[in-house]
């Protein structure tokens, strides 16, 4: 009996392994990072609820949309959420434009997997941000607000094109 040669298994083993890392590779090249998504301008387009809860008096659900009231009273303590449009500059400065205000630049940048949004204030204050989502059109940002709406707070911003 005549044995048949062919490539042995470690060659099936290398090639096995190769590929995928060779395709984990190429997606790691062609994808953007989350710094570079969040640059440029986006304008608020909601405030919502994260989470809905139900009134136990009457059995309704109370609405997901904040009110402009609530939102006065949760900005407060907020200065950053009076924007109407933030833009993300390179230089890790963030403008805030409301209706003929001019605002003072903060610092922002992404901590840990680049899921958190830090933002600098000249006074040294410092508020954090859930970035949920960030794509070429939309830009999802969660915070947890103690004032009157009572959980977590989703802001939503479409990207306004320059």
């Amino acid at each position: 009996m005549k044995k048949i040669s062919g490539p042995g298994p470690s060659v099936l083993y290398i090639a096995l392994f190769t590929v995928p890392i060779l395709l984990f590779a190429a997606m790691m090249l062609n994808s953007t990072s989350p710094e570079q998504n969040i640059l440029g301008s986006w304008e608020e387009v909601a405030w919502e609820y994260e989470k809905v809860e139900q009134d136990n008096e009457n059995g309704s659900f109370i609405s997901k949309s904040i009110s402009e009231s609530i939102k006065r009273e949760i900005i407060k303590s907020l200065i950053i959420h009076e924007a109407e449009t933030w833009e993300f500059l390179p230089n890790g400065k963030l403008k805030l434009d409301k209706k003929d205000q001019i605002t003072t630049p903060l610092e922002w940048n992404l901590k840990g997997r680049g899921h958190v949004l830090k933002l600098k204030h000249p006074d040294d204050k410092t508020e954090y941000y859930n970035l949920q989502k960030v794509n070429d059109d939309e830009m999802v940002l969660y915070f947890n607000s103690d004032i009157k709406a009572k959980g977590i707070v989703k802001m939503v911003f479409k990207r306004v094109n320059s």
